[in-house]
């Protein structure tokens, strides 16, 4: 199978697939709500710019009411996340009474990066005397 539109980008120890919204790291899923996954999906795409508490409620949360705390909840489980898989730095930061920004460094793939998976199996088929003959 092969994607030619491959959303894998590389920060640190992880890798966070944009359009399937999963971040991995040791080549494993890690465990974070939907949202999480969303919000820190949000802060990648906007590598190195400040992105505002109200921008990130109303695109990760479409209008739904959700106070500020539900995002600093999120902030905080990513940021745990991180730090159990190895991260060392803040890969968040906070900008007091703006938001937040994502000062990892992203590694995307190149334009013309083609992935591809392949499956292998090996079967061994014993024949018995009865079915030889």
């Amino acid at each position: 199978m092969r994607n030619k539109r491959n959303n894998l980008h590389r920060f640190a120890d992880f890798e966070i697939d944009l359009e399937q919204k999963i971040l991995w790291a040791d080549n494993a899923p890690v465990n974070l709500p939907f949202k999480a996954v969303e919000l820190l999906c949000l802060l990648v795409e906007r590598q190195g710019e400040v992105v505002s508490k109200e921008e990130l409620l109303e695109r990760v949360w479409e209008g739904a009411f959700v106070e500020e705390s539900v995002l600093a909840q999120n902030i905080y489980r990513i940021r745990k996340a991180l730090v159990r898989h190895g991260s060392e730095g803040s890969l968040i930061e906070t900008i007091p009474r703006r938001g937040y920004r994502f000062a990892g460094h992203v590694a995307s793939p190149p334009d013309d990066f083609e992935l591809t998976i392949e499956r292998q199996t090996i079967e061994r088929r014993i024949l018995l005397e009865t079915e030889i003959e």
